[in-house]
């Protein structure tokens, strides 16, 4: 496409004259009457027709979360305290049929802080606010602040939570320096001291008294080691967390009383109480902490449904090798009517039935040793990874079973008809997505001068298996 105020000339054969004529294109708009040749050749790059798909979503959160502010206000050490923090799964989440489950954590980091006495900088840019070198701000003045906003501190600048988190000094709170300017943008974390009890069996709880922050290389994290976690699942009809926050309120060095020990110990049993002793420094500070509720998986709700295959007239006869039934293949099984009382394996196949080509068995297939292949397709829904299908099998006289061309097991010996039954698990190692096709060939060994009723034929099989399909929406 040229643009509107561009003209061009382009010259091409007139009349087989083997002259040139110019054609111009004023505006790209405006084209005189033989201007029509090149529009047609620039047909070929448009488009035919058009269909539209309108793309929509409806963005809700999965939990609900109580987040109004825990004020613990004024505490004395050794006191304990509690509150109470809910955390549900959302009235969305829960009418949304696809989903089941939400995973979460529950990270204690420390508090941005809403400093008073920052200010925007002179400059205006990006609103960002500084410290004011001269008078230093109070490093115990502010309130919470917005862990979203940008702020810019020596070499960094990003969202305050991160300075906050990434930031604190080695080994906070007992090396408070008032003179880092580190306090100025986020509180003295109160995170070793509080505790985060859930509810529910799911649920990782942590003590009171523990280490909640690591460094390494120069930067501060969330100590992995006391994270608490919970699952909320509908399926499980576990759909809300009942969570017990409580603070166990430190004391100062030289200052903590003779029973200090054991009021630490009675919290955490594992916790060195001499580790979690406050430096005078802090005295009269504000702490804060902030805990971030983040969702880390959501499952997809699953429908665990039993499957049974198992020996019956749906199996087709698709092949012989030796055998004398005249009828054309493939053709249904035929149950046997009369099991032979010896085949005890039936015991342990509840539920098949016993099934050859013919019934009863032809006399020439009695006599000598003959070979019938038995086919049935069945339909695998949901995942194959992990699928386990168990296979029990009895026949008279040897078998070998293919599942999908694969070798599952085989047995030719006399008396697979006796129990106890042959047991295979490994088909879940050949299924297939959609549609599998079982095959199972059985030999009846062939005794001289023998009737179909004394040395009848037969098969009888099951396999059992699960399948897990998305729920409907």
């Amino acid at each position: 496409m040229f643009p509107p105020w561009k003209s061009f000339v382009e010259d091409f054969p007139h009349g087989g004259q083997g002259k040139n004529m110019k054609k111009f294109v004023i505006r790209s708009g405006a084209v005189l009457a033989t201007a029509a040749v090149v529009i047609a050749g620039a047909a070929a790059f448009s488009a035919y027709e058009a269909h539209i798909v309108n793309v929509t979503a409806t963005i809700e959160n999965a939990l609900s979360v109580d987040t109004g502010a825990m004020a613990f206000g004024t505490v004395f050490p050794q006191e304990y305290l509690v509150k109470d923090m809910n955390i549900q799964l959302s009235d969305s989440f829960k009418s949304t049929g696809r989903v089941d489950d939400v995973e979460y954590v529950i990270k204690q980091k420390p508090m941005v802080k809403d400093n008073p006495c920052l200010e925007a900088d002179a400059s205006g840019i990006f609103g960002i606010k500084v410290a004011h070198a001269d008078p230093p701000c109070p490093v115990n003045s502010g309130t919470p602040g917005d862990p979203y906003k940008t702020i810019t501190v020596d070499n960094f600048t990003g969202p305050a939570w991160q300075y906050c988190e990434e930031n604190l000094p080695a080994g906070s709170p007992y090396t408070y320096d008032p003179a880092n300017p580190y306090w100025q943008y986020c509180f003295i974390p109160l995170s070793n001291y509080l505790s985060k009890h859930g509810s529910n069996p799911n649920d990782v709880s942590v003590d009171a008294f523990h280490q909640a922050y690591v460094w390494n290389n120069g930067m501060s994290d969330v100590n992995p080691a006391y994270i608490a976690s919970g699952r909320l699942s509908k399926q499980d009809n576990v759909t809300a967390d009942d969570w017990k926050i409580d603070l166990a309120v430190p004391c100062f060095q030289g200052e903590c009383a003779q029973d200090w020990a054991s009021f630490v110990n009675k919290y955490n049993a594992s916790a060195t109480p001499a580790s979690f002793i406050l430096p005078q420094s802090v005295k009269g500070q504000t702490f804060g902490t902030q805990l971030w509720v983040e969702v880390t998986n959501i499952s997809m709700c699953t429908v665990q449904t039993p499957h049974v295959i198992q020996s019956d007239t749906t199996d087709q006869v698709v092949a012989t090798n030796g055998g004398t039934d005249p009828v054309s293949f493939p053709h249904a099984a035929h149950l046997v009517s009369n099991p032979n009382p010896g085949w005890t394996v039936g015991a342990d196949i509840p539920g098949a039935s016993w099934i050859w080509a013919t019934d009863p068995t032809l006399p020439g297939d009695a006599t000598n040793t003959v070979s019938y292949t038995f086919q049935k397709t069945f339909n695998w829904t949901g995942t194959t990874t992990g699928a386990s299908l168990t296979m029990l099998v009895g026949a008279d006289n040897g078998f070998e079973v293919k599942l999908n061309g694969h070798l599952v097991g085989s047995d030719a010996t006399e008396f697979n008809y006796k129990s106890p039954a042959k047991t295979f698990t490994n088909l879940g190692s050949f299924i297939n997505q959609g549609n599998n096709t079982l095959e199972i060939t059985v030999t009846n060994m062939g005794l001289p001068n023998s009737t179909p009723s004394s040395n009848p034929a037969g098969l009888l099989y099951k396999i059992n298996y699960t399948t897990t399909d998305a729920c409907p929406n």
